[in-house]
């Protein structure tokens, strides 16, 4: 229930020290006001975690309602340099019938940012950080990718 993701992001906001997380069958807000620094002028379903300065490894998996551009937010957001692995497995934008998040789509949120980097420089964060995979295949619908396990 998304309900219940807001209460883990604001209990994250205090967790100074983890270094890897793992977030599975979580399904992220669609429809929420700002929380948090008020001043940044992100809404909170788009940057969606807090800032965490000291975590490595992220792996999200089995997720529906999920913004690519909340990764494009972290990957950065000043504080959160040390991020060197985020894991998308399974990952939707919508629901399960949806499209899974794809790196591509990561890469459009954070050209769409207001960065003092070159479009290349972009690029190539994403591409070192971010790894979008299909782990669970359906029988029909949704979004097919049989044979595929990394969606560029």
């Amino acid at each position: 229930m998304p309900t219940a993701t807001l209460f883990l992001f604001g209990a994250m906001a205090v967790w100074t020290n983890i270094e890897q997380l793992t977030l599975t069958n979580i399904a992220f807000p669609s429809d929420i006001p700002t929380i948090g620094d008020s001043t940044v002028g992100i809404a909170q379903r788009e940057r969606s975690f807090p800032l965490l300065p000291s975590l490595r490894v992220l792996y999200i998996g089995q997720a529906t309602l999920f913004m690519p551009s909340a990764i494009a937010h972290m990957l950065f957001t000043p504080g959160q340099e040390r991020l060197e692995q985020v894991r998308l497995v399974d990952t939707y934008k919508e629901s399960i019938w949806g499209s899974r998040v794809r790196r591509r789509d990561v890469e459009k949120a954070a050209l769409s940012l207001q960065l003092d980097l070159s479009p290349e420089a972009i690029k190539e964060r994403v591409k070192k950080v971010v790894k979008c995979e299909a782990k669970t295949e359906r029988i029909m619908g949704g979004d097919r990718v049989e044979g595929m396990n990394v969606l560029e």
